[in-house]
């Protein structure tokens, strides 16, 4: 029995296809059930870079704060602190991973600090009757994976550090439903 090339070609594509399926359907399953959250991939493309603990850390700040300052108008001062908060995020979970839990816990407060600003420049920007749709939609699925990140964290944690890291995240669900 000969087999042509489109027969060769599409039983390729389906056993390159199959595992591919089930590998995004199981992770999707995984994090449902609060068992495994790969807070990268849940971020990329931010990676974690220099870190609070890095003595050259402030040098990352100036400028992120020079950046900060060519983001004009509010919703773009919004997104831009979104991503800070973000980044501040996985910058915590690589510290976390090191075991490094004080200064994780600096790099998640500057994250609560982020998270804070981005909702306000949002209702700023309402009152002020900007088209918030977009920034909307974007500022609501970043907590809610910033939310659904940080709960993971506390389980990854020592019982000693996961009333500070309760404390992080209990303002996130009413900045949720601010930030809608």
């Amino acid at each position: 029995m000969k087999l042509n090339i489109a027969t060769i070609v599409v039983i390729l594509t389906l056993s390159l296809l199959s595992p591919i399926q089930a590998f995004a359907q199981d992770s999707n399953e995984s994090s449902k059930s609060g068992e495994i959250v790969d807070v990268y991939a849940m971020f990329w493309p931010v990676v974690p870079g220099k870190t609070v603990a890095d003595p050259m850390f402030w040098a990352k700040q100036l400028k992120e704060t020079f950046g900060g300052m060519f983001s004009f108008g509010l919703v773009s001062k919004s997104n831009y602190q979104i991503e800070l908060s973000e980044k501040r995020l996985v910058e915590a979970n690589k510290l976390l991973e090191e075991k490094d839990y004080a200064n994780a816990l600096k790099s998640l407060d500057l994250n609560e600090t982020a998270r804070g600003k981005a909702v306000e420049h949002k209702k700023k920007a309402l009152e002020e009757k900007a088209d918030t749709l977009e920034l909307t939609n974007r500022l609501v699925k970043s907590l809610q994976n910033q939310e659904k990140a940080l709960k993971f964290l506390v389980t990854q944690v020592p019982e000693d550090q996961k009333g500070e890291l309760d404390e992080i995240i209990k303002d996130l669900p009413l900045q949720i439903s601010e930030a809608k």
